[in-house]
Order: C-alpha cells, then structure tokens, then sequence
C-alpha cells in the first residue's frame, strides 16, 4: 500500500496543472452527485408536536388484552361502588340517634367488612392494572422488535440508528414507566368523580 500510495503521489506530481485541474474537478464531480443523493435518501428524524392520535391508545388497549381490560373495569367498577356504599353507610350511622351499645358492634362490623371489601377490591384493581399494561407494553415491544427485523433494506438504509434506538431506548421507558402512573391516576380520579356525583344526586337532589 505505501508503495501504491508513493506511486501515485508520483504520477500526480508529474502531471501538468491542467490533468491535475481536471482531476480535481471530476473528483469534486463525483463527491457531489454522491453526497447529496445518499443524504436525500436518509430520513431525519422529527418530533411530533400534535396532540396524540386516538389510533395510538387504541392499540394500547389492545395490546394489553381485552380480556384484562374487562377484568380491570369490573374491579374498578366494584371498589368504587363499595366506597360509595362505605361512605353511605357511615352517613346512617352518624345519624342515628344514640345507637345502643348492642348495635354499636352491628355498625363497626358492617363498616369493617364494606372497607375490607374496598381493600380487596382496590388490591385486584392495582394487581389487573399492573398486569396489563406490563402485556401491553411487552406485545408493543415484541411487534416492534418483529417489525424491525423483518423490514426490507430499504428501511435500514434509510432510517438513522439512532432513531431506531430511541425507539426501544427513551419511548419504551415512557411506555413502561410514565404512561402506567399517569394513566392509573387517570381513572382513579374519574372513578371518585363520578362516585362523588353520584353520592350528591343522591342525598342532594
């Protein structure tokens, strides 16, 4: 290779200035219809700045199974129908005009098991919850690793590293970690609203 290189560097030198011009000038040629096209064909990529399709939660919930979806309304349903119950109970109780002290034990039982039961069933809401977006997020990460290995060429000739990477990398954290926080409190918050709406209509029509 040195003597390659020496050799070469030797045929230039010897060269007039206009080969060498016109050597230069068809390298630069060459690098020009080269470099643009192959940077053209490279996707940048862009941050999305719009609210979040519905398409993209739809695929969350059915990622995470319909059947640990339905099992997961049903605790919710349950535990905040329990509450309610709990609360109205302990309205009748308060009100009662001096409770004998035989059915004093009668009241503190009755609350006892309404709050045991809204443990219980706050317990399976969080162990459903848990459980299904840990799938949904797994069938996410599974799909896309597929889609990634099976994708034509063109694909990973076009796609930087560095995107696919964040991809798995920083959007999968998200996916594991934010959403699910964000999501639960989501509709731990609803479900109190609407017992509380309830509870109101009720008593206070």
């Amino acid at each position: 290779p040195a003597a390659a290189t020496t050799s070469v560097d030797d045929a230039l030198s010897s060269s007039s200035p206009m080969d060498q011009q016109a050597s230069a000038q068809a390298l630069d040629a060459f690098i020009g219809a080269s470099g643009p096209s192959s940077s053209k064909a490279v996707q940048v990529e862009t941050r999305m700045t719009t609210t979040v399709n519905a398409a993209v939660y739809s695929e969350f919930f059915v990622a995470g199974g319909l059947g640990l979806l339905t099992i997961f309304a049903f605790c919710v349903l349950a535990s905040q129908t329990t509450r309610c119950v709990a609360d109205w109970y302990l309205t009748v109780w308060t009100s009662a005009k001096s409770p004998p002290i035989a059915n004093l034990g009668g009241y503190v039982g009755t609350y006892g098991l309404l709050v045991a039961i809204v443990a219980v069933f706050g317990t399976l809401r969080a162990m459903t919850f848990t459980k299904y977006v840990s799938t949904a997020s797994a069938n996410l990460h599974a799909k896309m690793l597929h889609s990634v290995l099976y994708a034509p060429l063109s694909f990973v000739e076009s796609t930087l590293l560095g995107t696919i990477m964040n991809r798995f990398a920083k959007d999968q954290e998200n996916l594991d970690y934010l959403l699910p926080v964000v999501m639960f409190d989501l509709v731990q918050y609803i479900s109190l609203l609407i017992g509380a709406l309830v509870l109101q209509s009720v008593f206070l029509p």
